[in-house]
């Protein structure tokens, strides 16, 4: 070492000893690149570099760096540093907005009719229906009932179409053009089985006297009616006429009496003919009150051959048609109330069978 630099007299080139090649932080050249000095190699944050003008290439050491421009909001000019590029922008969805930076322009598709022949935009103008009024030759949209079948359903008056006759709603004239044919209704009684037209007469009053079942005519007419224990059946039609208030000495319908025995099937065909589930006798009871009191003596039992399930498919019957559960009977019992009654009963009756009393 020089004796000068011992003593502290470097020559400095700049922020290094030309003799002894000390280093000092100051005087750096940053010239060749903003994070290194170029004589002592000493680096510093990239912070330095000026990518303003240019996101490549630093305006002040010049440094250059791969990709680092901003297309993202237009694809022809970097977001950070303004630099352009052309012919960048991808319009080949729509001729309006790019599918990748969204960059929107004025009008610029290439229409043909209702079709742009360079993204396939379709706008709802301008349709071709030359080939067929209810379909878009060129973008395939529909639409219907614009054939005009005037001159016949032979062909359309527009588009030239062939077309078919409608005699759905009548076998002798085309609902559309209105042309007549002489061909003869199928006729099945009163209607026509092919478009359903109807006439007055071969009606079907089998089920009923007064109205036919093909097609829904009525007329005045008299039942022949025959009785037949507790109700009156026509021996024309089979009709059932029926008083449903009819009761016995105990204030019971028949529905009272079906929900005594558990008849499922006989609950069936009368709750249809207008019998009020929820009648109730001298006693206050219910159709499902009975059912209830009797469902434990036929479980406990057998009673009749009957057993709890068919007590149960007559309570289910009547609960599904409307029986209120919760009505009482005169000493303020609901069914449920009932059904816990009879058991305590029938516990009774066991007991003192058995000799306990």
């Amino acid at each position: 070492m020089a004796f000068k630099c011992k003593i502290g007299l470097h020559s400095w080139n700049g922020c290094k000893c030309s003799d002894c090649e000390k280093t000092r932080d100051e005087q750096h050249d940053f010239s060749k690149d903003c994070e290194k000095c170029f004589v002592c190699n000493s680096s510093r944050g990239d912070y330095y570099h000026d990518y303003s003008k240019d996101c490549e290439k630093c305006s002040n050491c010049g440094k250059i760096l791969t990709e680092q421009h901003d297309w993202s909001k237009d694809c022809e000019q970097c977001s950070i540093c303004g630099k352009q590029r052309s012919e960048q922008h991808d319009w080949s969805k729509n001729c309006e907005l790019c599918s990748v930076c969204g960059k929107i322009l004025t009008e610029t598709h290439l229409w043909i009719g209702c079709k742009c022949s360079t993204c396939g935009k379709i706008r709802d103008e301008q349709h071709d229906w030359s080939k067929d009024c209810d379909i878009c030759s060129t973008c395939g949209k529909t639409r219907q009932n614009q054939h005009d079948w005037s001159s016949g359903c032979e062909k359309c008056t527009k588009c030239g179409k062939n077309g078919k006759h409608d005699w759905s709603k009548d076998c002798q004239k085309c609902s559309k053009c209105g042309k007549t044919s002489v061909q003869e209704h199928a006729w099945k009684g009163c209607v026509c089985s092919i478009c359903g037209t109807k006439r007055d007469e071969q009606h079907d009053w089998t089920s009923d006297c007064e109205r036919c079942a093909r097609c829904g005519t009525t007329r005045k007419a008299n039942h022949d009616w025959k009785k037949n224990n507790e109700e009156e059946k026509c021996s024309i039609c089979k009709k059932v006429k029926i008083d449903v208030n009819k009761k016995d000495k105990d204030g019971r319908t028949l529905l009272h009496l079906a929900a005594m025995e558990g008849n499922v099937k006989e609950i069936e065909r009368l709750i249809p003919l207008g019998y009020n589930v929820n009648a109730q006798d001298n006693y206050g009871y219910t159709p499902i009150h009975l059912a209830e009191y009797n469902s434990v003596e036929a479980s406990l039992s057998y009673r009749d051959g009957k057993n709890g399930v068919d007590y149960l498919l007559t309570i289910v019957k009547l609960a599904r048609n409307g029986a209120n559960e919760n009505l009482v009977d005169n000493e303020g019992l609901s069914p449920r109330g009932l059904k816990q009654k009879a058991y305590e009963v029938e516990a009774f009756k066991q007991i003192k069978k058995r000799g306990y009393f």
